[in-house]
């Protein structure tokens, strides 16, 4: 047990921020999103390390359709976090917040690019495939050949997305 307790990671030592999220989490559950943002603010601010509180006040900005706040929540957490489990949710609601704000298709294209080169192996969830999740590199390559076909960069596209392609068989 002490081998296995050594290598589990610890969130927080703060049991004030432990029971704001544990309450944010099932007011969440509830989809009472403003009273569990609310509880996710004071987990944060209890303790101002604990990333996963961090990343669940950007998700609530994220549900309340409040993109801009939800960005800067998901950036401080993309860029702290990269060993965290929900780096890959972060990512995916990330690149949605710049999606949903109208960003111009060239600054989309470099945000794709960087957070490939940065997290390629995060774990991106995708019903749609077999394992139910595919890499992050794969799941930008996609949204970016779509974007380049949309902008009529077709050899781009078609490169983009034959990569893709060969993640998902390989």
């Amino acid at each position: 047990a002490s081998e296995v307790l050594s290598q589990l990671p610890v969130w927080t030592r703060s049991i004030p921020a432990a029971q704001a999220l544990y309450e944010g989490m099932d007011l969440y559950d509830q989809g009472r999103y403003g009273e569990a943002w609310v509880k996710f603010r004071q987990a944060s601010r209890a303790d101002g390390d604990y990333l996963e509180a961090q990343y669940w006040v950007g998700r609530m900005y994220y549900f309340q359709d409040r993109y801009e706040h939800a960005r800067r929540e998901y950036e401080r957490f993309v860029y702290q976090a990269g060993r965290h489990p929900r780096i890959g949710d972060a990512i995916k609601e990330y690149v949605h917040t710049y999606e949903k704000t109208g960003a111009e298709p060239n600054d989309l294209l470099a945000l794709y690019a960087g957070l490939t080169e940065r997290y390629p192996r995060a774990k991106i969830l995708n019903e749609l495939t077999p394992a139910g999740w595919v890499s992050n590199r794969c799941w930008l390559w996609t949204r970016s050949a779509r974007l380049l076909g949309d902008l009529g960069r077709h050899e781009e596209a078609t490169v983009l997305a034959a990569r893709a392609e060969n993640l998902l068989t390989d």
